[in-house]
């Protein structure tokens, strides 16, 4: 099917910052390298509503979907498309804000169209409550679509906490705001805390007594690679916990009886190492429990909704079925946090003694294999 010419829509180039050159340079290689993978989104003119860089790098050769919407619906998906993948800084979320307010859009409208919220939009537009709307002792108004590097981010916080220089100062010599590089320091203090958080940690893990005794029910919650680097701006997903590999993973020394049922709980992404472990560790496996979740999270591919947990077995562990499903439902809590349903479930159908190896609190008829220390039932050992 003919579809008319591609071309640049200005109003939504107008609004948008520009990718910066190592954006545009990763999109250039991964184009290279596995091609176009989402189509151009365009308007029965020509108009391009979403991928005007993809278009571009592409030599105008991507794959072309045209949208039948009028224009304003048309701008409204090419905004939240864009904001959905950009990494746009305070400055430059409030600039669209206001641009569109100028472009005579009401605050609903201006809500309805980025996704924000409307009492985001209204403290956008109230200039006294925006510590981020000036700048002090620059020659040039501030380039709100500047994106500070992140390798000057250590710099800056040096600058501020080490030296005492006066915000304005690295404000002007960034061309950016004042409440830009507060941000900027706040955001490295708080990635400083999570580092001295995580070797804490470590190291807590790294003195765990060895394990001795010989469990008929071992629960396993492994803290499986991820590699998610922690970004307080932009992406908070990253585990709050140290990673472990697959290998280490597999390495481990299972303190399992010889008559032993396993649960092991695997991320969707894991699942398929999760099996091999199953294996390494000496288990056989048997089924699969699901944990359906009453709220959606985070995904890549799909948003995630569901964790899943393999029974495999050692022997020939008693366990006294009755009629447990291999659904679960239940709500999502804390980070990694398994649910009270789950081990009520195990506690009825498997033997003493139970081990909850990388639990996190204490519980009634199991011994606790955690960071830092040993639980046993309802007697507490420090491991310090």
């Amino acid at each position: 099917m003919m579809h008319p010419r591609p071309r640049p829509w200005s109003l939504l180039r107008g609004l948008l910052p520009p990718l910066s050159e190592e954006e545009e340079s990763d999109l250039r290689r991964d184009i290279q390298k596995e091609g176009v993978q989402y189509p151009v989104k365009i308007l029965s003119n020509g108009h391009i509503v979403d991928g005007y860089t993809r278009w571009k790098l592409s030599g105008g050769k991507a794959p072309v979907e045209v949208v039948n919407l009028n224009e304003e619906a048309a701008l409204g998906l090419g905004l939240r498309l864009n904001l959905n993948r950009r990494h746009m800084s305070l400055e430059q979320r409030n600039e669209l804000i206001r641009e569109l307010r100028r472009l005579g859009k009401t605050q609903e409208k201006v809500a309805e169209l980025t996704g924000y919220s409307r009492s985001l939009v209204d403290r956008v537009e109230n200039i006294n409550q925006i510590r981020n709307a000036r700048t002090v002792n620059a020659k040039d108004p501030p380039d709100l679509r500047v994106k500070i590097p992140e390798e000057h981010h250590e710099l800056i916080w040096r600058r501020v906490k080490k030296r005492k220089e006066p915000l304005f100062r690295i404000a002007a010599d960034y061309k950016v705001t004042e409440g830009r590089i507060s941000q900027v320091v706040t955001n490295h203090e708080k990635k400083l805390d999570r580092t001295r958080s995580l070797e804490e940690l470590k190291d807590r893990v790294d003195h765990l007594p060895v394990l001795e005794a010989a469990f008929s029910t071992i629960v396993a919650d492994p803290p499986w690679p991820y590699g998610s680097e922690y970004d307080p701006e932009y992406f908070r997903g990253a585990t709050p916990y140290p990673e472990m590999s697959l290998d280490e993973i597999k390495a481990l020394k299972i303190p399992a009886a010889p008559d032993c049922a396993l649960w092991l709980w695997a991320t969707n992404k894991h699942l398929h190492e999760a099996f091999h472990i199953v294996e390494a560790w000496g288990f056989t496996y048997k089924t699969l429990l699901t944990w359906a979740k009453h709220s959606i999270g985070l995904g890549k591919w799909l948003r995630g909704q569901t964790e899943h947990c393999i029974l495999a077995v050692r022997g020939s562990p008693k366990l006294s079925h009755t009629n447990q499903s291999t659904l679960l439902q239940a709500h999502r809590r804390e980070h990694s946090r398994k649910p009270d349903e789950f081990y009520t479930m195990v506690t009825e159908i498997c033997e003493e003694p139970r081990l909850d190896y990388f639990g996190r609190e204490p519980r009634t008829g199991w011994s606790i294999h955690g960071t830092g220390r040993i639980r046993e039932k309802n007697l507490v050992k420090t491991n310090a």
